[in-house]
């Protein structure tokens, strides 16, 4: 379903489209939040459930062996190269998991293959992306931490960050850019 909030006219027919009512859940893939700065974005709290679509299954979800709990979708563009690592903080304590997909050459709405990265850690406390990280990929006895992209321009990718915990903790997404790269603002 595409999301549209007025009639569409097309050759003398009327379409009518059903669209989300805002605010938009993030927690649905197709409403992610474009992150374009190399600033800390913060959540106050996540919203209950998966969202209003379920966006992972067998096929992508990697390591997200739970689905989606409590979670958001976000997006983001590279535009100069480097390295994109970040930290994920909860204001609390709380296990908060993550994946990222990509790179992709344009926002997308639709996960076809697991994450490039994936840490469904069971400690509670920071995690995220790391250079000094070996692992892309960990389950639940992971330390929270896998490894940075290298990035080229252009790049588009997808990271969904899950509360596992499921307390409506919130948290600070801090990147940490590295040789060079940047991310894109729209």
């Amino acid at each position: 379903m595409r999301p549209l909030v007025t009639p569409l006219f097309a050759l003398g027919s009327v379409i009518t489209a059903v669209a989300q009512t805002s605010p938009f859940l993030h927690a649905d893939l197709q409403f992610a939040t474009h992150v374009c700065t190399d600033t800390t974005y913060t959540t106050d709290s996540f919203q209950p459930g998966q969202g209003e679509v379920v966006d992972l299954d067998a096929t992508n979800r990697g390591c997200l062996i739970s689905g989606e709990t409590q979670g958001v979708w976000m997006h983001f563009q590279v535009a100069t190269a480097g390295q994109v690592g970040f930290t994920m903080a909860p204001s609390q304590n709380a296990d908060y998991d993550f994946g990222v997909w990509g790179p992709f050459t344009e926002p997308t709405w639709a996960l076809g293959s697991a994450p490039v990265r994936c840490s469904f850690s069971a400690l509670a406390g920071a995690g995220g992306l790391s250079p000094n990280a070996m692992d892309l990929s960990e389950s639940a006895g992971g330390d929270g931490w896998v490894r940075a992209l290298d990035v080229l321009p252009g790049e588009w990718y997808v990271l969904y960050v899950d509360n596992f915990s499921q307390n409506g903790v919130g948290l600070s997404l801090t990147w940490q850019l590295q040789g060079g790269a940047t991310l894109a603002c729209l």
